[in-house]
Parts: C-alpha cells; sequence; structure tokens
C-alpha cells in the first residue's frame, strides 16, 4: 500500500533530477514553467515535490477530515445491517483468540484513529506523515475486509461462498465492505497513490482471495436456476425452457453486477484523482509564478523606491527629504511609488486648501547659525560669448561635478543650487554636529487658519499683509523647541557652529585648489572668488512645478557680496565668520580691512592666506 511513498522518500536521491527555478524561468520568458515529473512519483524536483506535498496537506485539510468522517458513516451503515441481518449474540465464531465478531467493531476505529493521526501530523508540521497516515488507514481497513471476508465466507460457511446467490461475498463486499473506499473522492491524494490504494483493494477483495479459496468455482448459468434463483422465483421460472433461460441471463447480470460495479468505481476513482492531482499540481505551478512575479514587482518597487528617495535625498537637505518620504510613506500607506511621487511629496507640503494664504503646515524652517558660501568663476561671462555652448557646459560639468564630490566628503555641507557659473553651499543646515549627531530644527514657522493647542512656546503675530480673501484671521505661529526636544545633543551649540563654518572654509580652500586644475575653453586658466558669512537663514521649498529648494535671509545676500568683492583665487570671510574660526591653527588669516558692501556699508573681511 505504501510501496510509491516509501519508495519516492527510500530513492530520493537517486530520484532526484534537474532542478526548476521559477524566478530564472519567469524572468527568462514571461511563460509557465511546467516542472518535469514522474508519472507516478511526482516532480523529478524532489525539493519541489516536498513544496507540492506541504502545499497539498494544506489545501487539503478540510477534504481529508470530511473523508474520514465520510468513511466513518459508510462502516456504521455496514455495521447496522450486518446487525440487523447476523445478531452477534448469536455469533460464536472464533479464529485464534479473536472473535470474529469483534472485526466491525475494529473496522469502526479505523478511520477515527486516522483522523487523530493526521491532527497530530498536521499540529507537527509533516505533510509526508498526512500521507502515510491516509494510506495507512484504508491499508488497515482493507486488512479487516479481508479478515471478516476470508473467515466468515470462505473458512467459516464451509463453503465457496459462491458469488452468483444473495448473501454471498460478491454482493456483501460491494454493497457492505467496499463504500469506506469511495472516500478517495474527498481525500485529493496523488494520484500515484491513489491508484495503489484502489488497485490493492480490487485485486485483494475481488481476485486473491477468491481465487484462493475457488470464490469463483462453477462460475456457469446452471448453478444459477440450481442456487442463484430467490425461492419465490422458482415456479416463474420453471414454466418453460425460455423462462429457464431468461432467469439464468437475468440473474447472472445481477449477481455478476456487484463486481462490475466495484471496478468501475475504482477506474472512476483512479481517473478523477489523475485529474484532481494535475488540478492541483497546475494551481501550485501557478501560485509559485505568481510568488516569483511578486517577488520579481516588490524587488522593482523597492529599487524604484530607493532610487526615488536618492532623487529626493539629492534635491532636499535630509530633514526635509526625510520629511517628504514620511508624509508619502503616511499618505501611500503600502509604501508603493510611481512616477509622480516626487510631485506628490512636494505638493503635499501644501495645505488642502486651494487659498493662496493657507501654505500649509511647513512652509519655512529657521537655521541658526549656518555658514554660506558662494563661488563664481572670474571672466566667465566673456569666456561664455567665445565659446560654443556645449564647450560651456562640458567646462562646468566637469568643474562642479569635482566640487559635488568634496561636498560628498562633509556631511556639514549641503550643495543648495548653481545659477549660471556660480556655487552656492550651506554648511550646517542639516544641523549635523562635529561629533556626526544630527541635531533636530530649532525652529519651525507656519502658517494656521485658526489658532490651536500647542506644548511648546509660541509667539503669534497676525497678519500685517491684508491680502487674505478668507474672513478667518491669519497667524503666523513661530515653534521653538527646547533643548528636550533635542534627540542627541553630544555637542554644544558654540561646537556645531563652529565646526560647520570650518567645513565652509575647508570647502573654499579646496575647491580654490580644485578649479586651477581646470582650463577654460578659451584656454585660460579657471580662477574663481569665494566668499562666506555666518548667521541665520530661512529655508523653504518653493514652487509646485520644478520645486526648488531655497535659502533665504541677510545671511545669503551678505555671503554673496563676500564673493562678488572678493578677488580672484581667494576666499574672503565676513567678521562674524572669522570670530568663529579664527582660532583655528589650521588657517591663516589676512585682515583687508573695512569694505564698502552694498546694501549693508562699510564691513571688516578678512582673507584666507593660502
Amino acid at each position: 500500500m505504501v510501496v510509491l511513498l516509501c519508495g519516492s522518500i527510500a530513492c530520493r536521491k537517486c530520484l532526484h533530477k534537474e532542478g526548476c527555478n521559477f524566478d530564472a524561468e519567469v524572468e527568462a520568458a514571461m511563460r509557465e514553467c511546467t516542472p518535469p515529473k514522474y508519472v507516478l512519483l511526482g516532480y523529478k524536483d524532489r525539493k519541489l515535490e516536498d513544496e507540492y506535498m506541504v502545499d497539498w496537506a494544506n489545501i487539503s485539510k478540510p477534504r481529508i477530515f470530511l473523508g474520514y468522517a465520510f468513511g466513518l458513516v459508510f462502516v456504521l451503515i455496514a455495521l447496522m445491517a450486518d446487525m440487523a441481518s447476523i445478531p452477534f449474540i448469536e455469533m460464536g465464531f472464533f479464529w485464534g483468540f479473536v472473535p470474529i465478531d469483534a472485526i466491525p467493531i475494529v473496522r469502526c476505529l479505523v478511520f477515527p484513529l486516522g483522523a487523530l493521526g493526521t491532527l497530530w501530523a498536521y499540529r507537527r508540521k509533516n505533510p509526508h506523515a498526512v500521507l502515510f497516515i491516509a494510506q495507512a488507514t484504508f491499508l488497515a481497513y482493507l486488512v479487516m475486509v479481508g479478515l471478516d471476508q476470508v473467515y466468515r465466507y470462505f473458512l467459516i460457511e464451509k463453503d465457496t461462498a459462491w458469488v452468483f446467490r444473495l448473501n454471498s461475498w460478491g454482493m456483501i463486499t460491494t454493497y457492505w465492505d467496499m463504500p469506506p473506499f469511495l472516500t478517495l473522492f474527498f481525500f485529493n491524494l496523488p494520484v500515484g497513490q491513489t491508484i495503489e490504494i484502489a488497485v490493492t483493494s480490487m485485486l485483494t477483495a475481488y481476485i486473491v482471495i477468491p481465487l484462493i479459496y475457488d470464490g469463483y468455482a462453477e462460475f456457469n448459468p446452471s448453478r444459477v436456476l440450481g442456487e442463484g434463483v430467490p425461492p419465490g422465483m422458482v415456479d416463474t421460472c420453471n414454466q418453460s425452457q425460455e423462462y429457464l433461460d431468461a432467469c439464468a441471463a437475468y440473474f447472472t447480470g445481477v449477481y455478476a453486477h456487484s463486481i462490475a460495479l466495484a471496478f468501475g468505481c475504482a477506474t472512476a476513482i483512479v481517473v478523477v484523482s489523475w485529474i484532481v492531482d494535475s488540478s492541483n499540481r497546475r494551481a501550485f505551478v501557478n501560485r509559485k509564478i505568481i510568488a516569483a512575479l511578486t517577488r520579481q514587482r516588490e524587488c522593482a518597487l523597492l529599487k524604484q523606491k530607493e532610487e526615488q528617495e536618492t532623487l529626493i535625498n539629492s534635491i532636499f537637505p535630509p530633514m526635509v527629504a526625510k520629511d517628504l518620504i514620511a508624509e508619502h510613506a503616511d499618505h501611500d500607506g503600502d509604501g508603493c511609488c510611481d512616477s509622480n511621487s516626487v510631485m506628490e511629496k512636494i505638493r503635499s507640503m501644501k495645505s488642502e486648501s486651494n487659498t493662496r494664504n493657507n501654505l500649509g503646515r511647513s512652509v519655512a524652517r529657521l537655521h541658526m547659525d549656518v555658514t554660506i558660501l558662494f563661488t563664481d568663476i572670474v571672466g566667465f561671462t566673456s569666456m561664455a560669448n567665445q565659446c560654443q555652448p556645449y564647450e560651456v557646459m562640458y567646462f562646468l560639468h566637469n568643474l562642479f561635478s569635482a566640487f559635488d564630490e568634496l561636498i560628498e566628503m562633509d556631511l556639514h555641507l549641503w550643495k543648495v543650487e548653481t545659477v549660471g557659473d556660480a556655487f552656492m553651499v550651506a554648511s550646517g543646515l542639516a544641523n549635523v554636529s562635529a561629533t556626526g549627531t544630527s541635531r533636530d530644527i530649532e525652529t519651525v514657522v507656519e502658517v494656521v487658519t485658526s489658532p490651536g493647542h500647542s506644548r511648546t512656546s509660541t509667539t503669534e503675530v497676525e497678519n500685517p499683509s491684508g491680502f487674505s480673501d478668507s474672513s478667518e484671521k491669519q497667524v503666523y505661529r513661530i515653534k521653538t523647541l527646547g533643548a528636550s526636544h533635542f534627540e542627541s545633543k553630544r555637542c554644544t551649540a558654540a561646537q556645531a557652529k563652529e565646526a560647520a563654518a570650518r567645513a565652509a572654509v575647508v570647502f573654499g580652500r579646496n575647491v580654490i585648489k580644485e578649479a586651477k586644475l581646470h582650463s577654460m575653453p578659451n584656454g585660460k586658466p579657471c580662477a574663481i572668488r569665494v566668499g562666506a558669512h555666518t548667521g541665520d537663514v530661512c529655508s523653504g521649498v518653493v514652487g509646485n512645478r520644478m520645486p526648488r529648494y531655497c535659502l533665504f535671509g541677510d545671511t545669503v545676500n551678505t555671503a554673496n557680496r563676500m564673493e562678488s568683492t572678493g578677488q580672484a583665487g581667494r576666499m574672503q570671510i565676513s567678521e562674524e565668520t572669522h570670530a568663529v574660526v579664527c582660532n583655528d591653527p589650521d588657517f591663516e588669516w589676512e585682515c583687508r580691512g573695512e569694505m564698502q558692501v552694498k546694501g549693508k556699508g562699510k564691513m571688516l573681511t578678512y582673507m584666507l592666506v593660502d
């Protein structure tokens, strides 16, 4: 009964052939993957066969227990029919130490014990045990049927138990003993195991045992007329020879059809099992293909998400990028990205209202002690007029790419933008301390349409512009976050300010050296002016179409003036920046004196000495 299953497990290494990689198959061609398999032993890839067995055990669990239930019902019906025809009290037959009337009782326990064993196998998560127990259950029941058949009909009655008789073994076996095998329709066993059960049961019950005990002895129509015709039909059949021939043919068919019916049901069970097993295997393969496609889709989405987050991080500072990504993740919920996700992240910073006054929750951020640095190429305008545009763009790309690499070397630096030949860098904008610890944003400016409750200290100022289309009072609320809001403060504000200013000065010195390594398209050496200033700035994302992360404030204007009033190949800083880095032994400064700065009047500036 368990030859196929035991052989499949014992000869696992010999049966294992080429593996089936669904991921590779699906990736190579978007078509159905059909793993090779043996006729009765399943897939040639034994690992895949094990996966199928787990899948079969999971999807067939309700049907298996339903099959055990119907098997018990069929046994009980046969037992009640047996009790009605032959009361147990009158049965005193023994074979050895086992009473014959105990066999039907034992048969009643076979399917409940099989169900309990299957339940144990499911709890142990052993699909092979589920299959073993199912086959062992039918084997045990077949043994009980064989014992009952042998000792009740062939040995005890001391008769050949001729098949052509109302109480013969042929009809009793078919209608009382074999119906539990119909539960194979419920079990959905693999076709190999179903064929083994069906063939073994048919051979045992209808061929092997009857032939051993001459169950088909004197298989001829004359005996039908002698012993097979019911007593009430004897007079009718003896009316004439024609009646005798008709009765012989009729009762031959009546008594023989039970055996034919049994073999027909066995054939139907095998055919249905083959169809169901093929369907289950196709469904299993389809699920594997879908799983492979899902994994590929998830990998593509994760890659797309990483690319978009990389794009956002390259456009905006870490603090802004983190907010945009977090807001979009909260909005999507599933983390999926599409081609418009970047714009959606930016638009999410606006208010849901379409009025021009309600600009959104976080329209501006105040940053303390930021060092702004500008660079400008000397003689760029005249060079651009003399050279081809593609030559100018190639030159700028190479130069600014080198500047970008210098920015990547220091976490304090952030490239704000490039306008023509101008290169703007902010140091300390991301609030990275000297120890590499990120500090939280200190101040956030919000615009709200109605006052709300906040646990942080706030300063509210009514909107003086008066351009609101709404009757609601516009309030600018400035939240100042205290030190308790910081996640980590490994350094003081003064140390962070000094680290940011120092990073900007180092960058300015390096870009001056880098520029000297490049030549402009007109053949002249490249020389740049560098200017820097330290102070407070305001930042925000401006616009919805081609949005830009911009910095505003007097600090930006002053840093720009430091660059425009500087000298070629040198770096000029303000007095505020000099006060921060003047004690650094790595830098040597030359006081330039008071310079007339547009919009600022006279300012004391310093030049970096190479």
